[in-house]
């Protein structure tokens, strides 16, 4: 991508071409630091190719600039990015798929023209890739260099996105990805607590660890994420209606993430007390609109944050930020924190290691056998866009259910 400010003459921007043997150079002037004039050449293998590229730079506007030149995938790609990624993604799914492209895209492929890339050439990238799953005959995730079937479907994914958008700013007449399939990993039923099980670990963590009891209390009745319990600020609450508001969550972001997102900012950035950090702690909007919720909890949880809150101030005087979980700097605590002290937790238990998100899983298991299978009041709760996903991904049926079940076709049937 060319930077500085771009030659401006006479109202047009001014270009020529130049046969050099058998290909073909567009030049064109724009001006660099310090304001002098550069001059830029570019080659083409067609005249025509040329003729669309002298085109396109004599048709610019001084507001938009000259469209960078896209020969190579690496130069799609940063188009890509910029374009599209800076204005759609989040600053999660920015990290991640920049990651995805910088290392296992372009060192392999990026190099490659595009009028090389068709839809044999991608299948046989995906070959390629699926074979790197294995090592010395044997299936080996934990190797740093194995890539997984799930990060194969996600370049999938990233890919077939990309070609769309070059099929949209006319770069080709039909993606090359159209016809590639790749195998979709299986996903397997994550393990959650039985509600047992969870009384047990709260009883247990108010005992020695109250923060950490209401904030699993928070995910398993309020089926609240653990970004969004750890944004949760007083002024959150209603202890009149007994609900709280969701409105926010905290997540941790590289600072190229934060600089490279221009169709979102942060409601606000925590100072940081590590030198040289390259991250942040931020508040920030819910990526989709229905995660904007209202949750109502249960009486004696209301009754629970409310005595939490006074042991707060007695302990730590003003609440910094005024939020419920912080350290004694009064910065926010973060998911290493809530991972940490969950995962020793059910040790101290011995109960079956789950991950913390699973106590939003089972919340929803539970919340569809008490409400009788009332799936749009927990998909209210739960923040979800579509009650597909309550369906497909979290209705869990207990095995006593299940087995009730066959006791009443015996009776049906047989009977």
């Amino acid at each position: 991508m060319m930077n500085g400010l771009l030659y401006y003459r006479g109202g047009n921007f001014m270009a020529s071409i130049i046969q050099r043997n058998k290909s073909y150079a567009v030049i064109y002037y724009n001006k660099s630091e310090g304001n002098k004039s550069k001059q830029k050449w570019e080659t083409y293998s067609t005249k025509g190719a040329a003729e669309k590229r002298k085109w396109e730079i004599e048709n610019a506007t001084a507001f938009l600039g000259i469209a960078p030149k896209l020969s190579s995938l690496s130069e799609l790609l940063d188009e890509y990015i910029r374009v599209y990624g800076e204005v759609r993604w989040s600053y999660t799914s920015y990290s991640s798929r920049v990651s995805l492209i910088k290392r296992y895209i372009i060192p392999q492929i990026g190099k490659v023209r595009l009028s090389k890339i068709d839809g044999r050439f991608i299948s046989r990238y995906f070959h390629k890739l699926y074979n790197a799953q294995i090592v010395d005959n044997k299936y080996n995730p934990a190797s740093s260099d194995v890539i997984t079937g799930n990060t194969v479907h996600d370049i999938y994914k990233l890919l077939r996105s990309v070609f769309n958008q070059a099929v949209i700013w006319g770069i080709y007449s039909e993606s090359p990805m159209k016809n590639v399939r790749v195998q979709k990993p299986f996903s397997r039923p994550r393990n959650i607590l039985s509600i047992e099980q969870v009384k047990e670990v709260v009883r247990v963590a108010t005992e020695e660890n109250t923060s950490l009891s209401i904030a699993i209390q928070l995910a398993f009745l309020g089926s609240l994420r653990k970004g969004e319990i750890l944004a949760l600020c007083w002024n959150d609450f209603d202890f009149e209606e007994g609900c709280v508001h969701i409105t926010k969550e905290l997540i941790r972001i590289a600072d190229r993430s934060l600089s490279a997102i221009v169709a979102q900012k942060p409601l606000y950035i925590f100072p940081t007390y590590k030198v040289n950090s390259k991250t942040h702690l931020v508040l920030k909007t819910p990526k989709t609109l229905t995660a904007l919720r209202k949750v109502f909890l249960p009486k004696t949880l209301m009754e629970n944050l409310l005595d939490y809150k006074e042991n707060q101030k007695q302990k730590n005087g003003k609440i910094p930020y005024q939020l419920i979980f912080s350290n004694e700097r009064g910065q926010p605590l973060e998911t290493g924190w809530v991972n940490k002290q969950f995962d020793a937790l059910l040790n101290q238990c011995e109960l079956p290691k789950v991950v913390f998100h699973s106590l939003r899983h089972s919340s929803t298991t539970y919340k569809l056998l008490v409400s009788g299978g009332d799936i749009k009041s927990v998909q209210g709760d739960n923040g979800h866009a579509s009650a597909d996903m309550v369906l497909n991904v979290y209705a869990r049926i207990q095995d006593e259910q299940r087995k009730d079940m066959a006791n009443q076709m015996e009776n049906v049937f047989y009977n």
